[in-house]
């Protein structure tokens, strides 16, 4: 039984295995097409969906509030050191979160299902390269920042923000958990298109679309963590303009910021404000140490 759910045969030793992206690839795709042989396509796209998308949501939550709950941490590492969203206000995100889960999002994963299947995707895929995988999320990347920035940056027009937008902006100082609180309309609109409209239109084989789920969600949770972790893979890579970027736009909300990776905030100059912000920011910590 093990034999045939680990991705090697007898010729290779379990040590190379773990250095063959084809192979643990190869295993992952013949799970997933077995599952919906067995369970059915619609049954298991949104069960792994759904495991995907919590076990990055609530794992990275809990990461990011211990950290928060540790002072040294805290002292070192928070944005806002001194201040924390309502109680009530988290307990009420968490509730809408998991009944919007339930009621919205579970149907309309569902509707996407049937688009990427239109437009070519299967869970018997073939499975992808490691180059077709990269390219792949690079391009999902570029099109949700395109797309996130443009319907982000409409809502917060005026009528929009008042009406719609505000709900996500009564965290003004972010916990990973706003990340998901949003308008219904404003969560149809603006999140679930900017995240899964990409990867459903080309097609992308299944792993491909879960792998580049959990990174999202991932990125959205630090954006929003309200902690500026020097070893965050988003602090890290330059490509991404991280919580720092975003917490700004929390306490802003008029001044920009609107992106994922800051990417169209750079070309469309949206993020002065929050360069000026960074500045002033940089001046005041200098002297503090002076006068320490």
């Amino acid at each position: 039984m093990l034999a045939q759910l680990l991705p090697w045969d007898k010729q290779r030793t379990p040590t190379m295995a773990f250095l063959l992206y084809d192979d643990w690839i190869g295993w992952a795709a013949a799970v997933l097409s077995r599952l919906a042989t067995e369970h059915g396509d619609l049954v298991t796209f949104l069960t792994v969906g759904t495991l995907v998308h919590e076990s990055v949501f609530i794992g990275s939550n809990l990461l990011y509030t211990l950290l928060a709950s540790i002072p040294s941490c805290r002292q070192r590492w928070k944005i806002q050191p001194k201040a924390d969203p309502p109680k009530k206000l988290v307990f009420m995100a968490l509730v809408h979160i998991y009944i919007f889960r339930v009621l919205v999002q579970l149907p309309s994963t569902a509707a996407y299902f049937y688009i990427w299947k239109r437009c070519g995707g299967s869970m018997h895929m073939h499975p992808p390269s490691a180059f077709t995988c990269c390219w792949q999320v690079l391009t999902c990347a570029l099109s949700t920042e395109v797309m996130f920035y443009s319907s982000h940056r409409l809502f917060h027009h005026p009528i929009l923000y008042k009406n719609l937008h505000k709900r996500h902006h009564e965290f003004k100082t972010p916990v990973g958990v706003s990340s998901e609180y949003a308008n219904v309309v404003e969560d149809l609109v603006v999140n679930l298109p900017s995240t899964l409209l990409p990867p459903v239109v080309m097609g992308v084989h299944p792993l491909v679309l879960f792998l580049w789920l959990g990174l999202r969600i991932l990125e959205t949770v630090d954006a929003h963590s309200g902690m500026a972790l020097p070893w965050s893979p988003f602090h890290l890579l330059p490509c991404f303009a991280g919580p720092l970027f975003h917490d700004y736009h929390h306490s802003a909300t008029t001044k920009g910021a609107y992106g994922v990776l800051g990417l169209m905030d750079f070309l469309l100059g949206t993020d002065k404000d929050f360069k000026e912000h960074m500045r002033r920011r940089k001046l005041a910590k200098a002297a503090t140490k002076r006068a320490s």
